[in-house]
């Protein structure tokens, strides 16, 4: 969990974690940055596959870092995108972990570089450049070659998603009227879900996925 507070100094981002078999929250003290900015600027993402650990904070023109941590537990701070991007963090393996940097946003477009590390961070190195088509507002990855970036354009929640690592993309998610894509992710190579639209406006649709992320389903989640 990451918690934003604001001072004088500016934004703080902060990571927390529960131990195991208790119920307290406790600061991660190695996930924790400070710079100029607001909390309404900054966006933090999380990414993990039981084994290696993602971590990231963006503040508009401000502090961009990620963390990852991997056996033997080695905490490695890095900086992939640049100051006006957004970043966020997906694991594919132990080997391979992407980071997605959006930045150049325009009318329902924005430019977005995919990147790879497979030394924990020490290095990162530029895979692709995804369909600028809608703006950011997800990332997830299934593995080495399903990635999926959710986003927003024209009121719509839209899925761009690539099955060969990043070589080529294809729109596997429109959903009119809805809002952005969130709360997207993997939960093994076939089966994940998101969620399409805002509750607050009560455009929230929730879908899922049992063939990898090549299509999407509505999932009726009404009680009573």
């Amino acid at each position: 969990m990451a918690g934003l507070s604001e001072g004088g100094s500016g934004v703080r981002t902060q990571y927390f974690r529960t131990p195991v078999l208790t119920e307290r929250w406790e600061p991660v003290r190695e996930l924790a940055a400070t710079g100029l900015g607001t909390a309404g600027s900054t966006q933090t993402d999380l990414a993990s596959d039981g084994w290696v650990l993602q971590a990231s904070t963006a503040t508009f023109d401000g502090v961009n870092r990620v963390w990852i941590s991997r056996p033997p537990g080695r905490l490695v701070d890095a900086s992939p995108c640049e100051s006006l991007a957004s970043t966020h963090v997906g694991v594919a393996d132990l080997r391979r972990q992407f980071v997605l940097c959006s930045s150049n946003p325009g009318m329902g477009y924005m430019d977005k570089e995919l990147q790879v590390t497979t030394d924990g961070g020490e290095t990162f190195e530029p895979v692709a450049m995804a369909p600028r088509d809608g703006l950011t507002s997800d990332f997830a990855v299934a593995d080495s070659e399903t990635i999926a970036i959710g986003a927003t354009a024209g009121d719509a929640g839209i899925v761009e998603a690539s099955f060969d690592g990043g070589a080529s993309w294809e729109f596997t998610l429109f959903e009119p009227d809805t809002g952005p894509v969130t709360d997207l992710d993997f939960q093994d190579a076939e089966h994940g879900t998101l969620v399409a639209g805002q509750a607050a406006l009560g455009t929230s649709q929730l879908f899922r996925t049992v063939d990898g992320g090549h299509t999407w389903q509505p999932v009726d989640v009404t009680v009573g």
